[in-house]
């Protein structure tokens, strides 16, 4: 809704060479194991693709892990 924020803790693509190295070598595996859940997905693409602003993203862990703040 107009207004509305959303906050995510989320794992995505790593955005350092090694993290992403080491998240795409990782999903397939991490797949089979746990079924739909992809360690190499932009989620932050995703989120400004579905019309929302981005206020603010951390970065841990190499980009692997974010904090994200947006609204609408």
């Amino acid at each position: 809704r107009p207004g509305g924020t959303l906050s995510l803790i989320e794992h995505m693509q790593g955005a350092t060479p090694v993290a992403g190295f080491l998240t795409r070598s990782l999903t397939r595996p991490w797949l089979r194991i746990n079924g739909a859940c992809h360690l190499d997905r932009e989620t932050v693409d995703t989120v400004r693709r579905v019309g929302l602003r981005v206020e603010r993203e951390e970065r841990y862990l190499g980009g692997i892990v974010r904090v994200v703040r947006a609204t609408k």
